[in-house]
């Protein structure tokens, strides 16, 4: 009898299935691919080698359109975006309320931008290697780099006016990734550099004699700001703090002890603490009343109590 090579020649004429023509169709199944196994293996030895083709790259791009003359979808390049011509490439210094327009777009002059650039540029180290001007390891994948103007142009946009990141792919041509990884980069260097250099609370009394005028106008002679907390709501907290973070607001926040003066300028501003927390609380934790009070700072300043005669 003839080696079945179809489920359908295992069953006799009743329709009864025959078990030991199941097991020699199985065997047929293995030795027909083993067969075909082996005929792949020869043809593999015996044809000429020829190297593959190598893969080409699609262009990337974040904005692309079609072109009709060309019949060719094309990428839009960072060079021709708008932000880049009018605030990198060819600013309008002289231009109708350019000033006043930039600043109110970005939340910073344009003088004081390009001086922000410079400083970017100056601690590239503190970036990863790919916003760097020599592009790093993998400049020869990507041998352009975004300059650094449009970058610190989206994030000055992102921080003053909470847009997202997806929204400034429209106006640079840059990637809402790329954007993203470079914020959260200057973030950390903002927060390590620029603060530690202009961001300071008043040590002498020659710093603080204007406050000092104001609050003697007001009746409070020798006062130098005042000072009180703020709570700031805290969405998404996780259940096992909300217990620590939930106090007289009736919900979870953090709370941070400010001192402020009479020009809408904060003075010092604490590290968040849980929501719950009281005045008296907080401010043993205020650097700035701290090291007044043990006299660090401001110890030049000096106080008198004022006696009503009777």
């Amino acid at each position: 009898m003839n080696t079945p090579q179809s489920i359908l020649e295992c069953f006799d004429d009743v329709g009864n299935i025959d078990h030991e023509r199941v097991l020699q169709y199985h065997k047929y199944l293995r030795d027909k691919g083993k067969r075909k196994l082996r005929e792949m293996q020869d043809a593999a030895v015996h044809s000429p080698s020829s190297p593959k083709p190598k893969a080409k790259r699609a262009p990337r791009g974040v904005m692309q359109y079609y072109d009709a003359d060309s019949d060719e979808v094309l990428t839009l390049h960072w060079s021709t975006s708008a932000w880049y011509i009018c605030y990198v490439s060819q600013p309008a210094i002289g231009g109708t309320n350019f000033s006043k327009k930039f600043r109110n777009k970005f939340r910073l002059p344009f003088d004081l931008f390009g001086e922000l650039v410079e400083k970017v540029q100056h601690n590239e180290d503190s970036f990863p290697t790919r916003f760097r001007a020599n592009g790093g390891p993998n400049r020869k994948h990507h041998p352009e780099v975004t300059p650094i103007a449009l970058l610190v142009l989206g994030a000055l946009r992102v921080l003053g006016r909470g847009t997202i990141f997806d929204s400034l792919t429209e106006t640079t041509y840059v990637g809402a990734e790329t954007h993203r990884e470079f914020v959260r980069s200057f973030i950390d260097w903002g927060s390590k550099f620029l603060y530690t250099q202009f961001v300071y609370y008043p040590r002498t009394q020659q710093h603080t004699q204007v406050n000092l005028n104001e609050m003697k106008l007001g009746g409070m002679p020798v006062c130098v700001g005042s000072t009180d907390a703020t709570h700031i709501a805290l969405e998404q907290c996780s259940t096992r703090l909300r217990n620590a973070h939930a106090g007289k607001e009736k919900k979870p926040t953090r709370t941070y002890n400010t001192t402020v003066d009479h020009h809408r300028r904060f003075l010092n501003v604490t590290p968040g603490h849980p929501g719950r927390w009281n005045d008296k609380t907080l401010v043993l934790f205020d650097q700035y009343v701290q090291k007044i009070r043990n006299g660090e700072i401001l110890s030049d300043v000096k106080f008198f109590f004022v006696r009503e005669r009777n």
